[in-house]
Protein backbone atom coordinates (compact mmCIF):
# COMPACT_ATOMS: atom_id res chain seq x y z
CA UNK A 1 0.00 0.00 0.00
CA UNK A 2 2.83 2.28 0.89
CA UNK A 3 4.34 1.50 -2.44
CA UNK A 4 0.78 2.51 -4.64
CA UNK A 5 0.43 5.56 -2.26
CA UNK A 6 4.22 7.59 -3.03
CA UNK A 7 3.79 6.19 -6.68
CA UNK A 8 -0.09 8.40 -6.76
CA UNK A 9 1.85 11.25 -4.35
CA UNK A 10 4.22 11.28 -7.44
CA UNK A 11 1.92 11.78 -9.95
CA UNK A 12 0.05 14.11 -9.00
CA UNK A 13 3.18 16.21 -7.49
CA UNK A 14 5.74 15.58 -10.39
CA UNK A 15 5.70 16.39 -14.09
CA UNK A 16 5.81 14.03 -16.60
CA UNK A 17 5.33 13.67 -20.40
CA UNK A 18 3.82 10.23 -21.89
CA UNK A 19 1.44 9.33 -23.95
CA UNK A 20 -1.68 8.39 -23.06
CA UNK A 21 -5.23 8.38 -23.56
CA UNK A 22 -6.11 10.82 -20.01
CA UNK A 23 -3.93 13.72 -19.95
CA UNK A 24 -3.62 16.76 -17.59
CA UNK A 25 -0.89 19.09 -17.45
CA UNK A 26 0.78 16.38 -19.46
CA UNK A 27 0.67 13.67 -16.76
CA UNK A 28 -1.36 10.34 -18.03
CA UNK A 29 -4.11 8.85 -15.56
CA UNK A 30 -2.86 5.41 -14.63
CA UNK A 31 -4.82 2.72 -12.25
CA UNK A 32 -3.58 4.35 -9.15
CA UNK A 33 -4.82 7.72 -10.34
CA UNK A 34 -8.09 6.80 -11.35
CA UNK A 35 -8.75 4.91 -8.32
CA UNK A 36 -7.84 8.05 -6.47
CA UNK A 37 -10.33 10.19 -7.92
CA UNK A 38 -13.12 7.72 -7.75
CA UNK A 39 -12.26 7.54 -4.10
CA UNK A 40 -12.18 10.94 -3.59
CA UNK A 41 -15.23 11.81 -5.59
CA UNK A 42 -16.84 9.01 -3.78
CA UNK A 43 -16.07 10.54 -0.12
CA UNK A 44 -17.21 13.87 -0.84
CA UNK A 45 -20.59 12.37 -2.10
CA UNK A 46 -21.07 10.68 0.81
CA UNK A 47 -19.19 12.33 3.01
CA UNK A 48 -18.77 15.49 2.55
CA UNK A 49 -21.69 17.44 0.93
CA UNK A 50 -25.25 18.31 2.79
CA UNK A 51 -28.36 15.88 1.76
CA UNK A 52 -29.93 18.43 -0.11
CA UNK A 53 -26.27 19.11 -2.63
CA UNK A 54 -25.65 15.28 -2.17
CA UNK A 55 -28.93 14.30 -4.04
CA UNK A 56 -27.89 16.58 -7.02
CA UNK A 57 -23.91 15.69 -7.08
CA UNK A 58 -23.76 11.89 -6.69
CA UNK A 59 -24.96 11.06 -10.25
CA UNK A 60 -22.69 13.88 -11.29
CA UNK A 61 -20.24 12.08 -9.98
CA UNK A 62 -21.20 8.58 -11.11
CA UNK A 63 -21.28 9.64 -14.56
CA UNK A 64 -18.07 11.88 -14.08
CA UNK A 65 -16.45 8.69 -13.11
CA UNK A 66 -17.82 6.55 -16.08
CA UNK A 67 -17.16 9.33 -18.81
CA UNK A 68 -12.87 8.74 -16.49
CA UNK A 69 -12.92 5.18 -16.94
CA UNK A 70 -13.78 5.24 -20.89
CA UNK A 71 -11.38 8.14 -21.62
CA UNK A 72 -9.05 5.99 -20.16
CA UNK A 73 -9.21 2.73 -21.96
CA UNK A 74 -10.02 4.90 -24.92
CA UNK A 75 -7.41 4.80 -28.26
CA UNK A 76 -8.41 8.84 -28.76
CA UNK A 77 -6.19 10.96 -26.39
CA UNK A 78 -7.99 13.32 -24.11
CA UNK A 79 -6.17 16.23 -22.71
CA UNK A 80 -8.58 17.80 -19.88
CA UNK A 81 -7.15 21.21 -19.50
CA UNK A 82 -8.59 21.21 -23.28
CA UNK A 83 -11.78 19.85 -23.10
CA UNK A 84 -12.77 20.69 -19.67
CA UNK A 85 -15.51 23.45 -19.73
CA UNK A 86 -18.80 24.61 -19.15
CA UNK A 87 -19.59 21.60 -16.20
CA UNK A 88 -18.71 18.39 -18.73
CA UNK A 89 -17.44 15.56 -16.92
CA UNK A 90 -13.87 16.42 -17.76
CA UNK A 91 -14.46 19.59 -16.03
CA UNK A 92 -15.71 17.61 -13.07
CA UNK A 93 -12.93 14.91 -13.48
CA UNK A 94 -10.19 18.04 -13.41
CA UNK A 95 -11.39 19.90 -10.23
CA UNK A 96 -11.45 17.01 -8.07
CA UNK A 97 -8.04 16.03 -9.92
CA UNK A 98 -7.18 20.04 -8.43
CA UNK A 99 -8.17 19.20 -5.27
CA UNK A 100 -6.61 16.12 -4.46
CA UNK A 101 -3.13 17.68 -5.54
CA UNK A 102 -3.97 20.35 -2.92
CA UNK A 103 -4.22 17.84 -0.21
CA UNK A 104 -1.66 15.93 -0.80
CA UNK A 105 0.72 19.30 -1.22
CA UNK A 106 -0.51 19.95 2.16
CA UNK A 107 -2.21 23.47 1.07
CA UNK A 108 -4.65 22.16 3.77
CA UNK A 109 -2.95 21.68 7.09
CA UNK A 110 -6.04 19.86 9.28
CA UNK A 111 -5.75 17.29 6.64
CA UNK A 112 -3.47 14.82 6.44
CA UNK A 113 -2.42 14.19 2.81
CA UNK A 114 -1.42 10.55 3.91
CA UNK A 115 -4.59 9.59 5.74
CA UNK A 116 -6.56 11.22 2.75
CA UNK A 117 -4.96 9.37 0.10
CA UNK A 118 -5.10 5.96 2.38
CA UNK A 119 -8.90 6.42 2.32
CA UNK A 120 -9.42 7.54 -0.98
CA UNK A 121 -7.70 4.93 -2.29
CA UNK A 122 -9.93 2.78 -0.01
CA UNK A 123 -12.73 3.82 -1.43
CA UNK A 124 -11.78 3.77 -4.90
CA UNK A 125 -10.70 0.00 -5.39
CA UNK A 126 -14.13 -0.95 -4.33
CA UNK A 127 -16.32 2.11 -6.31
CA UNK A 128 -19.09 0.72 -8.23
CA UNK A 129 -19.88 3.61 -11.11
CA UNK A 130 -22.90 3.36 -13.92
CA UNK A 131 -24.79 6.20 -15.64
CA UNK A 132 -27.59 5.41 -18.17
CA UNK A 133 -29.69 7.65 -19.68
CA UNK A 134 -32.33 6.16 -21.42
CA UNK A 135 -34.60 9.06 -23.13
CA UNK A 136 -36.20 11.02 -19.73
CA UNK A 137 -34.93 8.52 -17.87
CA UNK A 138 -31.34 8.14 -15.33
CA UNK A 139 -30.54 5.11 -14.27
CA UNK A 140 -27.47 5.64 -11.64
CA UNK A 141 -25.48 4.00 -9.30
CA UNK A 142 -22.47 5.24 -7.01
CA UNK A 143 -21.62 3.12 -4.41
CA UNK A 144 -18.96 0.96 -2.47
CA UNK A 145 -18.22 -3.32 -2.74
CA UNK A 146 -18.02 -4.67 0.56
CA UNK A 147 -14.26 -4.84 2.00
CA UNK A 148 -12.57 -7.92 1.66
CA UNK A 149 -11.79 -9.91 5.20
CA UNK A 150 -8.25 -9.77 5.83
CA UNK A 151 -6.47 -13.27 6.21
Amino acid sequence: MKKFILATILFFLVPSVVQAKLLYNDKEYGKSQVTTIKGFLYDIAYNGLEKDKASHWRPQFAKAIVWMERAVKSKKVYKLEKIAKNGNDAELIKDATDMVVKVLRGDYPNISPETALTIWVSYGKRVIAEYKRNKNKIDWKLELRPEKPKP
